[in-house]
């Protein structure tokens, strides 16, 4: 009996092992399955990544290229990663204290909007220049020109009045061969409040900045560089924005119009009658940069510290955008057309920043 139950155990057992190649039991994983399922997580899946996706997007990006995976041919699935947007987004410098930069006749306007924008209004052709020369901006448009005479060194002393504040001001002009030196200060109470410097050289053009520098409370904020000897003509830098401009002939800065001014008129005093104008180029230490156009107005007398003036020639230059400074400037002819009363005014809001003639001293 021993023996009949041992042959029957080697009996099943031996035809178990004979079996083994039969078909598998329904349900049953066949070992060429797992090898194939092997082979298909070793194959390489390369997924596009994007910064920051979403869970769900990643669950289909990883479906789809599991898909791809079995369909396409040995290799790796290569999914192109997005393009690059078409353009950069610029941040325009902070902006403190709009009202107050804008009363001293910071152009706000700019300040808030992207430095790399530049608005070229309507320019009036420069007189015996053709449109396109060498100094020209693009489009062909040549700036304004005027013959110019300028004043000797002077020094001009002002009583500065800004809001509710009253105190001193001066524009110094100096000379020294072709170069010159040009500042306004206002304050009070020991507070400057404007302090412009412009520096440059004297051309066929009248005044031509080099550099200009904006002071607040005896600290530099920013500044405008002319580089005049390159190559294409020269560019405009900028201490803030990172923008450059080309170097059109006859340009100003924040100050040195006021001189420009005074020399246009004093060369060609016919400019000052009534409804005439001029216009220059006028470039901001924010990387804003337009044509003034001074109109003439009605002569009127202008009552000063330092005594009345009587004929003197009345300028306004207009504000056109918010925040933007309306300029009034009243030139006397009977001193070189210097300013002995300037007016600016911050639009809307109505905050303006004066200065009227207490003395003036020739050097």
């Amino acid at each position: 009996m021993v023996l009949g139950v041992v042959a029957l155990h080697w009996w099943a057992l031996a035809g178990r092992s004979i079996g083994a190649g039969d078909a598998a039991p329904r349900g049953a994983v066949q070992a060429m399955q797992v090898r194939q399922i092997v082979r298909q997580i070793a194959q390489p899946i390369a997924v596009a990544t994007t910064p920051g996706p979403q869970a769900a997007g990643d669950a289909r990006t990883a479906r789809a290229a599991m898909v791809a995976s079995k369909a396409a041919p040995a290799g790796p699935t290569v999914v192109a990663p997005p393009a690059a947007p078409a353009h950069a987004t610029v941040v325009a410098p902070e902006v403190t204290d709009v009202a107050e930069r804008a009363a001293a006749g910071f152009d706000a306007a700019h300040a808030a909007a992207s430095p790399a924008t530049l608005t070229t209004p309507p320019v009036v052709a420069a007189r015996g220049s053709p449109a396109g020369a060498n100094g020209g901006v693009d489009g062909g448009v040549e700036p304004p020109r005027y013959a110019t005479r300028l004043p000797p060194a002077v020094t001009l002393h002002y009583d500065f009045e800004r809001r509710a504040g009253r105190g001193d001001g001066a524009l110094v002009w100096r000379l020294d061969g072709s170069r010159y030196e040009l500042s306004l200060r206002g304050g009070s109470a020991g507070a400057e409040a404007i302090g412009w410097t412009s520096r440059g050289r004297i051309d066929g053009n009248g005044t031509a900045p080099e550099r200009f520098v904006a002071r607040r409370r005896g600290r530099d904020l920013l500044a405008v560089n002319f580089l005049r000897d390159g190559a294409d003509g020269g560019r405009i830098t900028f201490s803030g924005p990172s923008l450059q401009l080309p170097l059109w002939r006859g340009v100003q800065d924040r100050v040195s119009w006021m001189l420009q001014l005074a020399g246009v008129l004093d060369a060609e005093p016919a400019l000052g009658a009534v409804g005439a104008s001029v216009s220059m180029w006028v470039v901001g230490p924010r990387g804003d940069a337009e044509v003034w156009t001074f109109v003439v107005q009605p002569r009127d007398a202008v009552d000063l510290p330092a005594g009345g003036v009587e004929g003197a020639v009345h300028l306004v230059r207009e504000a056109t955008r918010p925040y933007d400074t309306r300029i009034s400037v009243w030139l006397d002819p009977a001193r070189h057309h210097l300013p002995v009363r300037t007016l600016l005014e911050t639009r809307p809001g109505g905050e303006s920043t004066e200065f009227r003639l207490r003395a003036l001293n020739y050097d």
